[in-house]
């Protein structure tokens, strides 16, 4: 008894808490620490598209990913990225068949609701 005392003393061991078995169910993940790479380092193109007339288009590096995203700006749209060929096409189609003009398409798809084609990123700096 007085071994398990000194024992006790000492931190050695502390039967009172038992000691649970790590069977996966841990959720919490490890936070890594990792350096990547700035948006204007990661930043493969900057410049006029050549399959929508008048757009500019970056393509970019995902952090960690060999995945490269796309950015369409029209001058038009001062601060506004489209995210995707599919809202290029629909923002130009509403804008050739009102004849209005970019802001004004971008106005009326956001009221109808097709505010996934827009987003991500607020500029093209």
């Amino acid at each position: 008894l007085q071994d398990a005392e000194e024992t006790m003393k000492r931190g050695v061991m502390r039967p009172e808490l038992e000691e649970k078995p790590d069977n996966g169910t841990n959720t919490k993940k490890k936070k890594r620490l990792r350096g990547g790479l700035s948006n204007a380092a990661r930043t493969l193109e900057n410049r006029p598209c050549e399959e929508f007339s008048g757009w500019t288009v970056e393509r970019i590096q995902r952090k960690n990913s060999h995945h490269v995203d796309s950015y369409w700006s029209h001058p038009g749209l001062a601060g506004v990225v489209l995210r995707s060929r599919v809202g290029v096409k629909e923002m130009i189609a509403k804008m050739e068949t009102n004849l209005i003009d970019a802001n004004t398409a971008y106005n009326i798809l956001i009221s109808e609701g097709k505010k996934k084609f827009f987003g991500g990123r607020k500029s093209l700096a």
